[in-house]
């Protein structure tokens, strides 16, 4: 008879065990469940939001994009045989915004008038005004314009070519030429003065940012090299012609030269330069004294904007998600020890009743 009582005593024991295990898994299926809808509602409440905000923003960059936009006049180039115009736009002294030739550099012409438009907004770019950049213009068949000086104040004007047969040696590959481009309104902006690959002078303004000391030394600095292996001229014909037409004089050559780390075979006695150089060969038209750290020249391809907002993080991985573990571990220890305390009691007794 005890051990009937007992048997049945340890079945009911074992049998509250499995419903509070149930119980407990139940509130917990319960918990993550209104934590997944909760979950689910605050992003959805976040992903409207980011609806809202993507709205607004496509909105305002629409009337913004609107205005920052320049134009290309390709009627007035002469261009034959092409499909599509890009345009490259570079920071002064800095790095290009799109690589040479990608597809993000191409205009439109929408409406086939041959004035093809490149909109900034659209393409990712933001400009500073308190900047300086260069823009060249170029089709798919390989023709391009010289390095045109921009600005925000250029926004909205139309680049042309004022004559066809006007072309400058190409500032990276002294084989080829390029068009002569010009803003139709800004006149503040004119074909940018640069150095070439062999070491002429190009172009007809040089940065406001820079000033020609500050080209020269560039020139000392990153191109004198190439320009000694290509140019056909000794070192001092080399130095001597590049400055001249940079207006620097024999007083600041050997400046530039010792500013610039290189070894040079220039003297001043065997020099056809001026004694003295331009009395503005250090100072940059917006007033500053440059040295030689400044470039002369479009930078290396880069887009700076794709980092744009890649730092944040919504944070939403680790909200909420502790509250989904209820403590369903910590029941089914304790139930399960009660079951196996209610077991041993059953064994003890018995053991017990055999002794009596």
């Amino acid at each position: 008879m005890f051990k009937k009582l007992a048997s049945i005593a340890l079945a009911a024991t074992m049998l509250t065990g499995t419903a509070a295990i149930a119980a407990s898994a139940a509130e917990t299926t319960d918990d993550a469940a209104v934590a997944a809808t909760e979950q689910a509602a605050v992003g959805a409440d976040d992903s409207s939001v980011g609806a809202d905000d993507s709205s607004v923003g496509a909105d305002s960059s629409s009337e913004v994009g609107s205005g920052n936009v320049i134009n290309f006049d390709a009627n007035s180039t002469g261009w034959k045989n092409f499909k599509y115009c890009m345009c490259y736009i570079y920071e002064y002294a800095g790095d290009a915004f799109k690589d040479w030739g990608v597809k993000a550099t191409r205009m439109k012409d929408d409406d086939g008038d041959g004035v093809w438009t490149y909109d900034l907004d659209k393409a990712g770019i933001t400009l500073d005004s308190s900047k300086y950049y260069g823009v060249l213009f170029s089709n798919d068949v390989g023709m391009q314009t010289a390095d045109l000086l921009l600005t925000t104040k250029c926004f909205g004007d139309t680049a042309y070519v004022k004559d066809q047969s006007q072309k400058y040696e190409n500032t990276s590959d002294s084989n080829k030429s390029s068009n002569v481009a010009y803003w139709k309104s800004n006149t503040d902006c004119q074909p940018m003065k640069l150095v070439t690959s062999i070491g002429n002078i190009v172009g007809e303004q040089i940065c406001p940012a820079d000033s020609a000391y500050g080209m020269f030394v560039k020139f000392l600095k990153d191109t004198l090299n190439n320009a000694r292996q290509f140019s056909g001229k000794d070192d001092q014909t080399l130095i001597d012609d590049t400055a001249k037409a940079l207006g620097l004089g024999q007083d600041l050559i050997p400046e530039a030269i010792k500013e610039a780390g290189v070894e040079a075979s220039w003297t001043a006695a065997k020099s056809s330069a001026s004694k003295t150089s331009d009395s503005s060969a250090k100072t940059s038209a917006n007033g500053t004294t440059s040295g030689g750290s400044s470039s002369s020249g479009s930078g290396s391809s880069s887009s700076g904007s794709s980092s744009s907002g890649s730092s944040s993080s919504s944070g939403s991985s680790s909200s909420g998600s502790k509250s989904v573990s209820s403590g369903q571990e910590t029941t089914i220890f304790f139930v399960l020890g009660g079951v196996m305390a209610a077991a041993a009691g059953v064994v003890f007794l018995s053991r017990k009743r055999k002794m009596d």
